[in-house]
């Protein structure tokens, strides 16, 4: 049986997407060396958004249950993905 490896997206946007999106973000965001940032554990572009899945141990529970997050793909600068945070190196 194979086991199955957890991967760990990291999602940058363009500065103008965190004023316009900004209350709606709030609970996602993470701030690090290189900024703002979002975690999840899936990113699937469907052509007009990034829907990104976010877990409660991502964001230090501020969010109570796994959210499915929908940004539009105008405001993404960059997505990564690892097997580990620590391979992505935002924070």
């Amino acid at each position: 049986m194979k086991t199955k490896t957890k991967t760990i997206c990291g999602i940058l946007l363009y500065d103008d997407a965190y004023e316009i999106l900004s209350s709606a973000l709030e609970p996602y965001i993470q701030k690090g060396r290189i900024g703002k940032f979002i975690y999840g554990t899936k990113a699937q572009d469907d052509g007009v958004f990034l829907n990104i899945t976010v877990t409660p141990e991502l964001v230090n529970g501020r969010i109570k249950d796994e959210m499915e997050i929908s940004i539009p793909l105008r405001h993404i600068k960059f997505v990564v993905a690892s097997t580990s945070k620590d391979f992505i190196g935002f924070a």
